[in-house]
């Protein structure tokens, strides 16, 4: 995930495109609170850290970014999310994953 967080920022540097929008996972700065963030890290923390890194490259570079920490995953007809900083702990635990109308 490294590499590709890597040669995604090289290109958008030689092309001139300066915002970026990227899709990791929830964990990947232990803000996941109490027992499920015991039991998160517990069973995901070595695969958290190649996406950590490419947080950790993203973060270093220039870019204007977002990066998208999903949690779980639901197909229930809901949209609810919130919007956090880098430090803040989650209070939500699942993303909505409903078809858009468009589709």
């Amino acid at each position: 995930m490294e590499d590709q967080a890597n040669s995604i920022i090289a290109a958008m540097r030689t092309s001139g495109v300066e915002r970026l929008v990227f899709v990791l996972s929830m964990g990947i700065y232990d803000e996941a609170p109490g027992k499920f963030g015991e039991w998160n890290h517990a069973r995901l923390a070595d695969d958290l850290k190649p996406l950590r890194r490419a947080a950790d490259a993203i973060e270093a570079s220039s870019l204007t970014f977002t990066i998208v920490r999903p949690a779980w995953i639901t197909d229930e007809d809901e949209v609810d999310y919130e919007l956090t900083t880098r430090h803040a702990p989650f209070s939500k635990r699942q993303i909505c994953t409903c078809t858009p109308t468009w589709a």
